[in-house]
């Protein structure tokens, strides 16, 4: 699993080599509803919700020489402070250059599973 810190010192891991210089981690959980009604029944009996699938968006500075290339490796986990993502491909990679000349990376992740860890798993 990768590890890296992000600015609210949260452990962000991808298949154990260290993520460095992550200064923003956005997740985000997607799924569909569907209400069940009886034959006549105004307010629904009750929702389902299926197709649910997890995304991921990380940003952090291209100069930390880490070595990790996300677009270059297949299916890999990552683990957000006490979440791990399984099942995960990094779907699109953007570079943004600042007039500075810095680098910046927006990474997006989907993921197919989300699990909670407990404190002393971590």
């Amino acid at each position: 699993m990768i590890k890296a810190y992000s600015a609210n010192t949260a452990k962000i891991g991808v298949d154990g080599v260290p993520l460095g210089a992550v200064t923003l981690a956005e997740e985000y959980e997607d799924y569909s509803e569907y209400p069940v009604r009886g034959f006549g029944d105004s307010c629904p009996s009750a929702i389902l919700t299926f197709d649910r699938s997890y995304s991921v968006i990380l940003e952090r500075e291209v100069s930390v020489g880490d070595g990790v290339r996300l677009e270059n490796i297949g299916e890999f986990e990552l683990q957000i402070g006490g979440r791990i993502y399984s099942g995960c491909r990094c779907i699109q990679l953007k570079k943004i250059r600042k007039p500075d000349g810095s680098e910046r990376e927006k990474i997006t992740i989907r993921a197919l599973d989300r699990q909670e860890v407990s404190a002393n798993e971590q």
